[in-house]
């Protein structure tokens, strides 16, 4: 189990918290308790029908639940496929997957925070997501591989856009704009409307979904 004392990102109980820069410097020791944690998970077959949902918190049926708590820059691509490994094994298991952003989810760990379990993605009021291009994965170090480099660079945007359009509405212009800046910041009021998130926790303790 990881220290949360010294570690940003860590586990604890059923709970995944990501406070810090996704690498595998921060990251590798809370991937590591987070397989444990989904390898004892049980299986169910229950199914969620998120449309007779009332709240987040408010769940009838038998299905476990992992919480995803958001407060992160981001971070490698290879990171967050780390991560969500695991996450969709205990998805396939029957989990639901509960994704609150309590600060910021930018980057890498704003597409963890949208692949939630739909109807159990939450945000605080004054939280944001930071959709961007990034930082490129191109590593060139001998002749001839630029081309190489660039179509495998031009894979993982494509895998970064199929994301967005998989679990969210946005439109394909607009995360090509994102993608081709950096910068483009939606408050949670936005997120709510884009299908970013499918809850707004406000500072009265109420939560808020799209009507």
């Amino acid at each position: 189990m990881a220290d949360n004392k010294t570690k940003a990102n860590f586990v604890r109980d059923n709970a995944v918290f990501l406070y810090d820069y996704l690498n595998r410097e921060t990251s590798a020791e809370m991937i590591g308790d987070l397989a444990r944690m989904v390898n004892n998970i049980p299986t169910t077959q229950k199914h969620i029908d998120d449309t007779t949902i009332q709240s987040p918190y408010d769940i009838n049926s038998k299905n476990p639940v992992i919480d995803v708590f958001i407060n992160s820059h981001g971070g490698g691509i290879h990171t967050m496929n780390s991560i969500m490994t695991f996450l969709n094994i205990a998805r396939s298991k029957g989990a639901i997957i509960r994704t609150t952003i309590t600060g910021s989810a930018a980057s890498c760990a704003s597409m963890i925070a949208i692949q939630g379990t739909k109807g159990f993605r939450i945000m605080y009021d004054a939280s944001y997501h930071v959709v961007h291009y990034g930082n490129s994965t191109i590593d060139v170090s001998a002749a001839g591989e630029v081309d190489l480099a660039a179509k495998n660079e031009k894979r993982y945007r494509n895998h970064h856009k199929e994301i967005y359009k998989r679990f969210t509405n946005m439109t394909e212009k607009e995360i090509n704009a994102c993608m081709r800046t950096e910068h483009h910041v939606y408050d949670a009021k936005e997120c709510l409307e884009k299908n970013m998130c499918d809850w707004i926790l406000t500072d009265a303790g109420l939560f808020i979904k799209q009507r």
